[in-house]
């Protein structure tokens, strides 16, 4: 595999693991069912995966947060996982900067199959 596939891909990884953390961890600080996002597939295979899983996390994506009233929205705030403070609100909103990411990798990832396809003619 070419060195910036596997640099895009990594970063897709990346940013996969880190949506599903964001939901996972709202889920738990509210006290929420489990959400039940699968682990992303690893960077070897998710070239191959990537739509699937993103299908999937998208749709494990939707229900959890639902019902939650706005009160719940922004107080109290948690302890993240990495100890910085966020209450629901803040946490959702950081999650979109992995969108962001996704946005930026699909772009390279264009970029990289035009150079191939110019490489093999």
């Amino acid at each position: 595999m070419a060195r910036s596939l596997c640099a895009i891909l990594n970063n897709l990884h990346h940013v996969l693991r880190a949506a599903r953390g964001y939901v996972t961890w709202m889920c738990e600080v509210l006290e929420l069912p489990d959400p039940e996002i699968r682990t992303p597939p690893e960077p070897s295979v998710l070239a191959h995966e990537a739509a699937s899983y993103m299908e999937h996390a998208l749709d494990q994506w939707r229900a959890p947060l639902r019902d939650v009233g706005d009160d719940r929205l922004y107080a109290p705030e948690y302890r993240s996982r990495w100890k910085s403070l966020y209450c629901i609100e803040g946490m959702l909103v950081r999650s979109c900067i992995p969108i962001r990411h996704l946005f930026q990798l699909e772009e390279l990832l264009r970029r990289h199959d035009a150079l191939t396809d110019r490489a093999s003619t």
